[in-house]
């Protein structure tokens, strides 16, 4: 066990002096914290809170997407550990009410609180993105499917396709990659797939879907098939200018 007090740690041994770091950079990171090595100082990790309406695809996804980013480690600031990444198991209808429930719940100032979800065929699309909105959640839906951002990291999709057909889609491009790969709804392996130049893809690709209703004037989004807003929630968690950026607003 070594002393924190600098003046009984030896830090003449390196070893002893990457061991002083990283129990103090684990400690910070508790409170909130990251080193800033440029700056010499601490910087404040950002604190995220994803409500999904699903318990498996999206979570799973987002929850890797933060370990990877938290793995990148001259890169500040990081995404705090109390960030949460919620599957809440419910429909349009209540899926506002329950994700103020769980931010209420977790008792935590985040910085940046979004909610994801899917079409549902028999609920107001745009009713629910608005109310999601006024509750203060920033939305990262999907016209029809989760598994619509998945698809976009292999190719482009303009033309209209459903929630299975998208599945299917995205079935033959894994098959492509690894014909002994199975995806599953949940199936956390598939991360490994959405490689870092792969989502940037996809990022482009779902900026060009925005774009095109944008251009035809449509501004029913439950009209948007296919369309999906998830690359700007991705775009948060990955981008530490954009991180800086939600502390700034916060300061």
């Amino acid at each position: 066990m070594y002393v924190v007090d600098m003046g009984l740690f030896p830090v003449s041994s390196s070893l002893e002096s990457r061991v002083f770091e990283e129990l103090m950079g684990t400690r910070n990171e508790r409170r909130g914290f990251s080193r800033d090595r440029q700056g010499g100082g601490r910087q404040k990790n950002v604190s995220f809170l994803i409500v999904s309406e699903d318990t498996k695809s999206s979570v799973l996804y987002f929850q890797d997407l933060i370990k990877e980013v938290n793995s990148i480690r001259l890169v500040t600031p990081k995404i705090a550990s109390a960030s949460k990444v919620k599957g809440c198991g419910k429909g349009e209808a209540n899926l506002v009410q329950e994700a103020e429930r769980i931010r209420e719940s977790e008792q935590t100032p985040f910085d940046s609180c979004w909610l994801v979800f899917d079409k549902d065929a028999d609920q107001n699309f745009a009713q629910t993105i608005k109310a999601a909105e006024k509750a203060g959640f920033k939305v990262a839906w999907s016209n029809e499917s989760f598994e619509l951002w998945y698809l976009l990291h292999f190719r482009p999709q303009t033309a209209h396709i459903g929630r299975k057909a998208c599945i299917d889609a995205l079935k033959q491009e894994l098959g492509k990659l690894d014909p002994s790969f199975s995806y599953a709804k949940g199936a956390s392996t598939i991360f490994s797939y959405l490689t870092k130049d792969r989502r940037e893809y996809a990022i482009k690709n779902a900026a060009k879907l925005r774009k095109h209703w944008e251009d035809m004037g449509s501004v029913d989004c439950g009209q948007h098939n296919p369309c999906t807003q998830v690359d700007l929630l991705v775009q948060e968690l990955t981008d530490p200018e954009k991180r800086k950026e939600l502390i700034k607003r916060k300061s």
